[in-house]
């Protein structure tokens, strides 16, 4: 029988938290992407999961920045109860 190392520990992010690249314009807080939380999870032993960033998937990348209240129409929410969803079922599979 084989040895198996894994944690059984796993973070699921949107993957615009990590990836600066695919957030508005004029917001990115890093160059390219959030070293130290990648740092942090592997510290940890956490394995990654990247979800879609909503708003990229919903608006796309030359979108203009939105506040609260523009999101919070029926599509946009609608739209991530869908990924929530998915995500959710992927996340049984790891209990």
């Amino acid at each position: 029988m084989r040895n198996d190392f894994r944690s059984y520990k796993v973070a699921f992010i949107s993957h615009c938290i990590i990836n600066q690249n695919s957030v508005v314009y004029g917001l990115a807080r890093k160059e390219a992407m959030l070293k130290e939380l990648i740092d942090l999870l592997y510290d940890y032993n956490i394995g990654l999961i990247q979800l879609p960033c909503p708003e990229t998937s919903y608006l796309g990348l030359r979108r203009f920045w939105q506040s609260k209240e523009q999101y919070a129409s029926m599509g946009f929410k609608s739209f991530c109860r869908k990924i929530a969803e998915q995500a959710s079922t992927l996340a049984l599979e790891y209990v």
